[in-house]
């Protein structure tokens, strides 16, 4: 997208009506009728959890961030016609009218991949860029190879969640920089936080095969309850 069709740049909470509206118009207008696999919502649902703890570490960490973390603005792709466009951005520092950085969070199953997260980050900063030139943005990446027992060490130089804030304040004026944090260590700050449990942490590459093989899982599913189940003569048996 060129710059030169985005016009009233600016950013809004995500509790903001137009955006919840648009929202939900984009779900009905995206949605068929094509079944949604359960165990890979679940296993989704589960990796939004882990994202929900960074942004806890950089509030707790970083002072100045703000709820209006939705990036909307009007595409103009023909003269006269203008269509407002939303874009999520994880956390933001600065002010509603003067953002000064904004991080993208990733959740990494391998980090020797190597992907950054940045193509989302940089088409946000680009929009936003033409109101706030100033704008910067990092990417926090966290490796969870080591908590699905895939990957045991990460690919890249990590940082710990009590590190994270002070990283981020000495690279934030680098465009471009992307830092790594291992899953374990943010599994140990998300239960000293009470923000996940034991078993959340520990059923994670359950739900992670379950996606990967789901007809298996049904299966194991179904023999477990054949095997818990008494036979027809024993659940007419008298006990004692």
């Amino acid at each position: 997208m060129q710059n030169r069709f985005v016009r009233n740049v600016s950013l809004v909470n995500p509790s903001d009506h137009k955006y919840r509206s648009w929202c939900r118009e984009r779900r009905e207008r995206t949605s068929d009728d094509r079944p949604r696999d359960p165990f890979a919502q679940d296993y989704c649902a589960e990796l939004m959890r882990w994202e929900a703890v960074i942004q806890r570490v950089l509030c707790i960490g970083l002072p100045g961030a703000i709820e209006e973390r939705i990036l909307v603005y009007q595409s103009q792709h023909r003269p006269g016609r203008q269509t407002p466009v939303y874009l999520e951005i994880d956390h933001v520092l600065g002010s509603p009218t003067a953002p000064e950085l904004f991080v993208e969070i990733k959740i990494r199953e391998l980090s020797e991949k190597g992907k950054s997260g940045w193509p989302q980050l940089e088409r946000s900063l680009g929009i936003a860029r033409t109101r706030w030139p100033g704008v910067k943005g990092i990417c926090v990446n966290v490796a969870i190879g080591d908590v699905l027992n895939i990957e045991p060490s990460c690919a890249f130089p990590t940082v710990t969640p009590l590190e994270l804030p002070v990283t981020i304040q000495e690279t934030c004026q680098n465009d471009g920089t992307t830092i790594w944090m291992r899953g374990l260590d943010v599994a140990a700050f998300a239960l000293s936080e009470t923000l996940l449990t034991v078993e959340q942490i520990r059923q994670l590459p359950a739900l992670r095969q379950a996606m990967l093989n789901p007809a298996g899982t049904l299966k194991n599913a179904d023999t477990q309850s054949e095997e818990s189940r008494p036979g027809l003569f024993d659940q007419f048996r008298r006990s004692g």
